[in-house]
């Protein structure tokens, strides 16, 4: 028969049912829920009790997969952009921007219905692959699909900005021998976090690129990737109308929010040490010594 790649939480209660889970006392519904939860971890299903996705149970999670990469794939996305007829113009958006229009997931996902699509997009925005845009209606950027930045677009230097760099390694490393560890997807997954909080269309919208972001509002901040050195710069307007650090706080309380863990990553901020002739550079933390001077600037 046909493959079943997907079920209904209630199909997943009628099995459970059948297969005797759960006891007479009402527990079926938690020892179900207890079962996909422990299946979702090893790999075996994927389910997740939240709004907007615990009526999806996955019993393939290649299938979503596959359905996932259809979107962030560019080559899928020229396909269908060249076959489009009407919604070319969108197609061209995703690819070029980096925005997707809902409009394009019948075409995108044609197997599905229309609530499968909103279940799909909902896991896709749960796994930070997409979110929404506060400012349009039915449009999601999508980080991987940013375009590249022209330089001049960004960001107007100023000798008055404020800079500092958050540094990588791996969980497991000490900082004081490892080389640096910076995956580019917590870059999108960082991106689709600040975005989530920005404030108001133009913070979300003005300047989004596959290796930066710029936000101009109560905190006017740029966040710049920089994958040879696996090294976040934030650099801050002197003019942001909020504390510098405020914007520092921004982006290390995402980082701090189960994000590092999920990468496998450990960071620290760092900023130049202030001392004179001095080169070092300086943790933000209790102890603030340079690294170079070995003076204490920060305490």
């Amino acid at each position: 028969g046909r493959e079943t790649h997907r079920i209904s939480l209630d199909e997943a209660r009628a099995l459970a049912s059948e297969c005797n889970i759960g006891t007479s006392d009402g527990s079926a519904d938690r020892e179900l829920m207890m079962m996909m939860r422990l299946y979702t971890r090893l790999g075996l299903l994927m389910h997740f009790d939240e709004d907007g996705l615990r009526d999806l149970v996955v019993l393939k999670p290649q299938w979503l997969l596959n359905l996932m990469t259809s979107m962030l794939c560019r080559r899928q996305i020229g396909d269908k952009t060249r076959a489009a007829s009407t919604t070319r113009r969108e197609w061209r958006r995703l690819g070029g921007q980096g925005r997707l229009d809902t409009k394009l997931l019948p075409e995108l996902w044609p197997e599905l219905s229309p609530h499968q699509h909103s279940e799909l997009l909902a896991y896709m925005t749960k796994f930070d692959l997409c979110c929404e845009l506060p400012c349009e209606e039915g449009v999601y950027a999508v980080p991987s699909l940013f375009p590249a930045c022209a330089e001049e677009a960004a960001w107007v230097e100023s000798d008055a900005d404020m800079e500092a760099c958050i540094r990588f390694i791996h969980e497991d490393s000490k900082w004081n021998e490892a080389r640096g560890f910076l995956p580019q997807s917590l870059f999108f997954s960082l991106q689709v976090g600040l975005l989530r909080f920005a404030t108001n269309a133009k913070e979300a919208m003005d300047h989004l690129y596959d290796d930066r972001i710029c936000f101009f509002g109560d905190q006017c901040f740029m966040l710049r990737l920089s994958p040879t050195d696996c090294r976040m710069h934030l650099t801050v307007q002197a003019s942001t109308p909020s504390k510098p650090a405020a914007a520092a706080n921004r982006v290390c309380g995402r980082l701090d929010d189960g994000l590092g863990k999920r990468y496998g990553v450990q960071y620290r901020l760092e900023v130049s040490c202030p001392a004179p002739g001095c080169h070092g550079t300086v943790v933000v933390s209790e102890t603030a010594r340079c690294d170079t001077c070995r003076t204490d600037q920060l305490a």
